[in-house]
């Protein structure tokens, strides 16, 4: 099922040592029940309050330290509030770097060790030509979280952990071989097509895809949709710094789109494995995937359990993988200071999920929201139903939206739809909004959140000349033109 996700991450400065007003005081906290949040924040630490009736307020000082968490659908929450030990790690202060040779919690308790198979790559056979020019950096040790990936190897019980680095992404994964559908044989065959135009040992064809080969298709895809996002927002590896640039447009503070380290996605081939990660490093055990920004180095990661039926499958677990890197993306752009407008952030991870398979449809819920909703194959058939009940939301309502929990299915298709709207006929004004949505700064140059409905109303009417209402206007005549006729 993929309704049980969750998201935890964390807003920090732009720079080390400079301190954001309001930062971290995310939309996915106001809606959690006192009961569950306490215990969490108790193992995270410091920086959050919480006010009455179980919503959050922003800390007392701007520099207080200050973590976000969201959980949907979640089914277990095992925290240990009372252990000293826990706590230590779970606040990490340290968050070491990636060139601490430690670089992992020093409280974590390790796992009985697995028997490590042989990690020679059966393709690029750790030649260094041919791995450069399939765009593979390493396949290990290489960071992970805050461990390393052979400490990750020794911390979760698994048959076989296989990671890989390229440009811009690093990866874990256990999944295990996999037997090629004759149905899906078309679409496997034209991925390994383009992987080995780089890697000239991949086969012609085959009938099982095992766990190395999988990796490299997956990694492939991913530094595909990379640059495809890129392009959404209009830049370039160029246009981001290894630090900021005071004397120069704002754009974050790394060259990961802002922020300083490499995405990273860790794919469990079980659940169990994934909880024991996530726990670690975020003191919560969740059902569904998860999303951790960590403030001292830099880095965002996605954590994903593929154990249930739908996710077993690369062909639907791809399009929840580019789900999960479009919010990562996003929120990375011009470094995560802040959380992005909701509407927007969840109308484009839906896009690029949909551009790689139009039926998938990943479902995110605070506390259970939505966690059973079936998504209709044709959202576009879905939109122009909705528009001609009237059920629409408005784009003022959506700019106040606070959490994707408060977004009912209608409010979905219209966050894609109206996304879909600025992806296709206004890709340049699009690309200008968003820079101008993560890009705010404050009369000190410091990034903040601060009246993010406001900042939207100024950028459509300053970019594209929309108020709310004539975008609007504008949106439906085009969601409800009629459909393309069916191809030949």
């Amino acid at each position: 099922m993929r309704g049980g996700f969750a998201t935890v991450h964390s807003a920090c400065p732009a720079t080390l040592g400079e301190s954001v007003a309001g930062a971290g005081v995310s939309r996915y906290l106001q809606a959690m029940d006192t009961r569950v949040l306490a215990p969490i924040l108790a193992v995270l630490g410091t920086g959050i309050c919480l006010a009455s009736a179980g919503t959050v307020r922003a800390p007392a000082r701007a520099d207080e330290a200050s973590e976000t968490i969201a959980v949907s659908a979640v089914t277990r929450v095992a925290l240990e509030p009372d252990d000293p030990t826990r706590m230590a790690s779970s606040t990490c202060a340290a968050n070491p770097t990636a060139n601490d040779p430690e670089y992992v919690l020093a409280a974590a308790a390790p796992i009985p060790s697995q028997k490590a198979k042989p990690d020679v790559c059966p393709w690029c056979k750790g030649d260094a030509e041919a791995m450069a020019k399939a765009g593979v950096v390493s396949h290990g040790p290489v960071p992970i979280a805050t461990w390393t990936s052979d400490q990750l190897v020794t911390r979760l019980p698994a048959s076989q952990w296989i990671v890989l680095e390229t440009a811009h992404l690093r990866f874990a994964s256990s999944l295990p071989a996999i037997e090629v559908e004759l149905a899906d044989q078309a679409r496997v065959q034209a991925e390994l097509d383009r992987l080995r135009a780089v890697l000239p040992n991949v086969p012609a064809k085959v009938k099982k895809l095992d766990p190395w080969l999988r990796l490299h298709l997956i990694a492939m895809k991913s530094e595909e949709f990379h640059a495809r996002f890129q392009k959404l927002i209009g830049v370039t590896d160029a246009d981001f710094p290894e630090s900021r640039q005071h004397d120069k447009p704002y754009m974050g503070d790394g060259k990961f789109l802002g922020e300083k380290d490499k995405f990273e996605i860790v794919l469990h081939a079980n659940r169990a494995t994934h909880n024991l990660f996530t726990k670690d490093f975020c003191g919560a055990e969740v059902t569904g995937a998860l999303r951790w920004h960590f403030p001292k180095v830099h880095k965002m990661l996605a954590s994903i359990p593929c154990e249930d039926p739908d996710l077993k499958k690369d062909k639907t677990l791809y399009p929840h993988v580019v789900h999960n890197l479009s919010h990562l993306f996003f929120c990375a752009y011009k470094h995560f200071s802040y959380d992005p407008p909701t509407w927007i952030d969840e109308g484009i991870a839906l896009a690029m999920e949909k551009e790689i398979d139009p039926r998938a449809a990943t479902n995110e819920g605070e506390e259970g929201s939505f966690v059973d909703r079936v998504a209709p194959p044709n959202w576009g058939e879905e939109v122009r139903k909705m528009i001609g009940r009237g059920r629409q939301k408005s784009l003022a309502e959506l700019m106040y939206v606070k959490e994707t929990g408060a977004m009912d299915p209608d409010a979905l298709y219209t966050s894609w739809s109206m996304t879909r709207f600025l992806i296709e006929e206004h890709p340049e004004k699009l690309a200008t909004i968003l820079g101008g949505l993560k890009g705010q700064l404050d009369a000190n140059g410091i990034p903040t959140g601060d009246d993010l409905p406001g900042l939207q109303r100024r950028l459509f009417k300053d970019v594209g000349g929309w108020t709310p209402q004539s975008f609007d206007e504008q949106w439906k005549a085009w969601a409800t033109r009629p459909p393309p006729p069916p191809a030949k």
